[in-house]
């Protein structure tokens, strides 16, 4: 009985394989009957490879995919024809990159003899050549074209051609580490597609709080605005040059008097101070009483609260320099609030509440002079101008 199962598991075993064989080539043969060459190609090269046996059907799938799809390149760099078309040269490249590839996977076989002695023929070419004729075409192409490019930028004022052409040279180094004058152009088109924002600071304010704060924002970390194609500058010197010009103008800095209000209320408890022990007799039993005496004690808190307020308005203007065109036009403030606390206690602290405890804090800070406030606004100031800048699209 175990003889008998164990052959017909072999028997099994061999109609599974053959159904997958059969399988296969089918599906290959149907790939190519569809005109589907490229997964035909793949499908037979990963069958034959590592195979000592190669199936014939494999082979002949190869062979004749490989020469349909070589045949299918060619006639597509014709169609491109680069010779009306130089735009088409990067295509072409592709394509001859493409044919080479093909002969790159299909060389490991070579020489490629199936299981029944059928011997594949494979027309192998040499592409150097015409690979380095494309490589050289396009950069040529695409340098060209940039140049074009940086021209339009100039005559128009339109920074996305110059941008563009930024892009299409740095695709030149895929193939050429230095080409004519490429660093050259690059840093051409860099500069043409570069928005250069200036910004400055107006004051309408009278007095030194008004001069140290307009000093302050002349520091302006607006570096951090830049990107790869906007550069924000305060030197006067580029004024000339920019294509955006960023007016903070400051209207006016207010300081509210100085207040202070005190808060005073009391906390009694009943604490315990003393327990009296009474002994008696009773009978022939000593009897042993406890009396517990409390005194009533009162705690004043006295509370200080101290309040200070400054603001500073302004507002933040966009134009365009060539037309003097207000583009952005919008109101900026900043507010900077000092609030002072200190809460101190007289009489018995025993009375203290739990919550009160917590606040006892028995150093009142003192107010901030103008100048420190003044300081405070222009750092908060700075920030706004800078989150609105960041808001508006100067490119």
């Amino acid at each position: 009985m175990p003889l008998e199962l164990n052959s017909i598991m072999k028997i099994h075993f061999t109609l599974a394989l053959a159904c997958s064989m059969l399988l296969s080539c089918t599906s290959v043969n149907k790939l190519m009957e569809e005109g589907n060459y490229t997964q035909a190609f793949q499908t037979s090269l990963s069958k034959l490879k590592g195979e000592k046996n190669k199936k014939t059907d494999h082979v002949k799938a190869l062979e004749k995919s490989f020469a349909k799809l070589q045949e299918q390149t060619d006639r597509e760099v014709i169609k491109l024809n680069t010779d009306e078309r130089p735009e088409n040269w990067p295509l072409v490249l592709e394509q001859y990159l493409a044919m080479e590839k093909r002969q790159q996977q299909v060389d490991p076989l070579l020489p490629l003899v199936s299981e029944t002695r059928y011997k594949a023929e494979f027309q192998l070419r040499d592409y150097t050549q015409m690979i380095l004729q494309a490589e050289e075409k396009t950069c040529e192409y695409y340098y060209n074209r940039s140049k074009e490019l940086v021209r339009r930028t100039e005559e128009t004022g339109n920074r996305e051609f110059a941008r563009q052409a930024y892009n299409e040279l740095a695709l030149i180094e895929k193939y050429r580490k230095s080409y004519k004058d490429f660093e050259k152009v690059r840093d051409k088109a860099k500069l043409a597609g570069t928005t250069l924002i200036f910004l400055e600071v107006e004051s309408d304010m009278i007095g030194i709080h008004g001069r140290g704060i307009e000093k302050e924002l002349l520091t302006l970390p607006v570096s951090r605005l830049d990107d790869f194609w906007t550069d924000y500058t305060v030197d006067s010197r580029d004024k000339q040059e920019a294509d955006f010009e960023v007016r903070v103008e400051l209207e006016d800095i207010l300081f509210s008097p100085e207040r202070e209000s005190i808060n005073r209320f009391v906390e009694s408890k009943e604490i315990l101070v003393q327990k009296d022990q009474k002994q008696t007799k009773k009978d022939t039993v000593v009897v042993v009483t406890e009396k517990e005496i409390y005194e009533k004690v009162n705690a004043e808190i006295i509370e200080v609260f101290r309040e200070k307020k400054s603001e500073l308005t302004g507002r933040l203007i966009v134009t365009n320099p060539w037309n003097k065109e207000v583009i952005h036009s919008f109101p900026v403030s900043s507010v900077s609030q000092f609030t002072g606390y200190c809460c101190r206690v007289e009489g018995d602290e025993r009375a203290l509440t739990e919550n009160t405890k917590k606040k006892l804090d028995p150093y009142c800070e003192l107010f901030p002079t103008d100048f420190t406030m003044a300081e405070a606004l222009a750092q908060t100031f700075k920030k706004t101008v800078l989150a609105e800048l960041e808001k508006i699209n100067l490119r």
